[in-house]
C-alpha cells in the first residue's frame, strides 16, 4: 500500500543523502500506526513523534498523554540533533512551530500577489475596484495567520530545522490552497474546491522552506483529485509550482483545462 511505499521512499531517499531530517505529516488517528509500520519496515530506526508519547500503565496497556508545547520543541531539539532517525507529525501539531518573520512575510507575498492576479475584472471605479483588492487580500492574511489561541512549541523555529524531506499522508485533506475568484455571472456549481485553509496554508509555507533548500515534497493521496481538476492544481503548488509557470493563478488554469457547461 501507500504507507508502506512512503517509508521505503524515505529509506532510499535516506540512503542517498536526501533525508537527512526527514517529517512525515499524517492524520492524528493513525499517528501511532505510522509508527508501527515504520518499526516493522526499519526497526533499527528510532521514531520520534510530536503530540503524544506513549506509555504504559502497570497492566501494561499503552496510553498516549498529549505532549505540552515545551516536550513538543524539546523533541524537535533532539530531532536536530539527530536522536531521532523521523519525525511523525499529526496534521494540526504541524503548524503550532513556529516560522520566522521573514519567511512569513516573503510568503505573504507570494500569496498576495496570487490573489489579485487571480482576481476577475472588475466593473466600477478605480477606487471600488482597489478596495475589492484590499478586502480579498485581507481575508487570505486572515487564512494565513494562526489563531491567537493556538499554543507554539517553545525554544525552536521551523527555519532552524534544516528539514530535507517533508511527506504528507492523505495530501488531498489539504486540498483546500487556491480558489478561483469567479464574478456574479460565473455562477458556477460543483467546482469542487472550498475556501482556502489556514492549514493548507501552513503546510505550502513549510513546502516552500523545504524547496529553498533543494528538499522533496512527496504527497501520498488515492484521490488526488476527487472532485475537480483544481485539487490537482493545489497539490502541484506543494511539490513543484514551477510545473505550471504558464498558468500561475487557479482561475488560469480553470480557463486552460475545465471545461464549462450549462445545463
Amino acid at each position: 500500500g501507500k504507507t508502506f511505499s512512503g517509508i521505503a521512499t524515505i529509506g532510499l531517499m535516506e540512503q542517498q543523502g536526501k533525508a537527512k531530517k526527514p517529517i512525515i505529516v499524517v492524520p492524528k488517528s493513525i499517528v501511532w500506526k505510522w509508527v508501527a509500520d515504520i518499526n516493522t519496515l526499519f526497526p533499527d530506526w528510532t521514531v520520534g513523534v510530536i503530540g503524544s508519547t506513549k506509555k504504559y500503565y502497570k497492566s501494561g496497556r499503552a496510553y498516549y498523554p498529549t505532549d505540552s508545547p515545551q516536550q513538543r520543541g524539546l523533541k524537535y531539539l533532539k530531532f536536530s540533533q539527530g536522536l531521532y532517525d523521523v519525525l511523525v507529525v499529526p496534521y494540526e501539531k504541524l503548524m503550532t512551530t513556529p516560522i520566522s518573520k521573514e519567511t512569513f512575510d516573503k510568503y505573504l507575498r507570494k500569496v498576495v500577489r496570487i490573489t489579485v492576479n487571480a482576481m476577475p475584472e472588475q466593473k466600477g471605479s478605480a477606487k471600488a475596484r482597489r478596495r475589492k483588492r484590499r478586502k480579498a487580500v485581507a481575508k487570505v492574511v486572515s487564512k494565513i495567520s494562526l489563531p491567537s489561541s493556538i499554543k507554539l512549541d517553545e525554544g525552536i523555529i521551523w527555519d532552524d530545522l534544516n528539514i530535507d524531506f517533508l511527506m504528507v499522508d492523505e495530501a488531498q485533506n489539504f486540498k483546500n490552497l487556491f480558489t478561483p475568484q469567479l464574478t456574479l455571472s460565473e455562477n458556477i456549481k460543483y467546482l469542487g474546491v472550498g475556501r482556502p485553509s489556514t492549514r493548507a496554508f501552513q503546510l505550502d509555507m513549510r513546502c516552500e522552506d523545504v524547496r529553498s533548500r533543494n528538499g522533496a515534497i512527496v504527497l501520498l493521496s488515492a484521490t488526488p483529485a476527487k472532485n475537480s481538476p483544481i485539487e490537482f492544481w493545489n497539490l502541484i503548488q506543494y511539490v513543484a509550482p514551477e510545473a505550471f509557470e504558464q498558468l500561475p493563478t487557479p482561475r488560469h488554469f480553470m480557463r486552460r483545462y475545465i471545461e464549462i457547461a450549462s445545463k
